[in-house]
């Protein structure tokens, strides 16, 4: 008898201990099951009615998802987000590897070259776009002025759609590079330097270390960084809404700004929650091709 109460009082304490974390994270789960997972879950019931804000939401099956892909526009945002993301996510590796390699080597006043890095990140994307649109100023921007000051004319930056795409994609290169700068530094920094040594020793150029020690032992981090700017890049929506507002003539339109277009101006909310799963069905694919990508390449 004794001995089952034992049994009985080490299996209780066993089971509390297994459910005390559990306890603890509790109120938190229940914050994000309140926070994400009931709007998601009404955003997606959403997406399968006809959305109306003041009127009977009524069951349409797939239609806003069928009328979705015959919209021009859709066709247009789709085209420029993943335009937008290639440029501003490949600028951002590009600028972020320099700039982390350069930090790397710096002996001197390392901290304070780090914090002015630091400084563009710091800021909130709506000030950095407002700040950037002071540059891009036909009128009386910076960059106008300069044209101005050495004799050619001045350029509408924001009105020509050339450029309106261009100017977009360097006010968030501006902002997120310091971001991939600083991982990318914290990677460095957290090689083994035996590696290093030993190819030294054995006479490799900087390029082949770079090449073959440098970067194989990077990719971890390169894929987190390459994972976060790239969803962050393809919802992006302060920069070009503050900038260009989608235009001109649809240059710059994303498919963050057309979900709010469908939501909040044409109220057509079902439409917009459609077009808000689409865009997170294509954010999971894009993450699934890169860890294919860059972890077979690890694996091999």
């Amino acid at each position: 008898m004794n001995r089952a109460n034992d049994i009985a009082i080490r299996r209780r304490r066993t089971l509390i201990r297994t459910l005390t974390p559990y306890l603890w994270i509790a109120p938190a789960l229940l914050i994000m099951v309140a926070l994400l997972a009931v709007p998601m879950i009404e955003s997606l019931k959403t997406s399968f009615s006809t959305g109306n804000i003041n009127g009977p939401n009524d069951f349409v099956g797939f239609k806003n998802y069928a009328k979705l892909f015959r919209q021009p526009e859709f066709m247009v945002s789709l085209w420029n987000s993943l335009r937008f993301t290639i440029c501003s996510v490949a600028l951002q590796m590009l600028i972020g590897l320099i700039g982390a390699l350069a930090l790397n080597s710096i002996k001197l006043i390392k901290n304070i070259f780090r914090s002015v890095a630091l400084i563009p990140m710091m800021l909130t994307p709506v000030i950095v776009a407002l700040t950037w649109r002071l540059f891009w100023d036909t009128d009386f921007g910076v960059f106008n002025s300069l044209l101005s000051s050495i004799g050619l004319s001045k350029i509408g930056w924001l009105a020509n759609p050339g450029t309106a795409f261009w100017a977009v994609v360097v006010t968030d290169v501006w902002q997120n590079a310091p971001y991939v700068t600083m991982m990318l530094l914290a990677g460095l920094q957290g090689m083994p330097i035996d590696c290093m040594e030993a190819a030294t020793i054995d006479g490799a150029s900087a390029w082949h270390k770079f090449q073959h020690i440098t970067l194989p032992l990077l990719k971890p981090m390169i894929l987190l960084c390459l994972i976060i700017r790239t969803l962050f890049a393809f919802r992006v929506f302060e920069p070009v809404y503050i900038l260009t507002n989608g235009g001109p003539n649809n240059a710059t339109l994303q498919l963050s700004i057309y979900v709010f277009r469908l939501g909040f101006r044409y109220f057509q909310t079902g439409m917009a929650s459609a077009l808000s799963w689409v865009m997170l069905m294509l954010c999971m694919m894009i993450t699934m091709l890169y860890i294919r990508i860059l972890g077979k390449e690890d694996d091999q």
